[in-house]
């Protein structure tokens, strides 16, 4: 419940501001509208950026900056990330997900969202550890996602 307390001032400083969030602003909305998954061992992390800030430049093509939502924190680089306790359902997560994602493409254009899950068929051609699934905003907002044992969401921002 830590991550509650922040809801109301950052909903009004959603409201009252058209122009785009800058990287602590983007931190707090995410911890704001994450509050309940961040509560449960889910963290948001950098994919992009060595320097440990958990939104940076991703690259050309996917957009400027990139959200990572997984259940792990990386504290623990021993235990593989496709180990049960850092997967999830979309099940676990719509409820909270969903309402982030609108209030999100509200500030931002999400130019692509990833859903890495585990490959079950690896094979001598595809030995591929994770597999993502492209998801438009429609589909996401709309529920149309069913993936099992997903390791982590990676959501682009133009």
């Amino acid at each position: 419940m830590k991550h509650l307390k922040k809801f109301s001032a950052m909903h009004s400083l959603l409201e009252q501001s058209n122009e785009s969030l800058n990287k602590e602003e983007l931190q707090d909305f995410c911890d704001t509208y994450l509050a309940y998954l961040l509560d449960e061992g889910y963290s948001i992390v950098n994919r992009g950026d060595s320097s440990n800030n958990w939104i940076g430049k991703y690259g050309p093509g996917y957009g400027d900056d990139l959200i990572t939502l997984k259940k792990s924190d990386d504290s623990d680089r021993r235990v593989p990330i496709d180990s049960p306790e850092f997967l999830f359902t979309w099940d676990e997560i719509k409820d909270q997900f969903i309402p982030f994602i609108h209030m999100l493409s509200k500030k931002y254009t999400i130019t692509n969202i990833k859903f890495w899950v585990v490959n079950k068929r690896i094979t001598k051609t595809n030995d591929e550890t994770f597999i993502n699934y492209d998801y438009n905003l429609p589909m996401v907002l709309e529920d149309k996602v069913s993936l099992e044992e997903i390791v982590q969401i990676s959501i682009y921002l133009k």
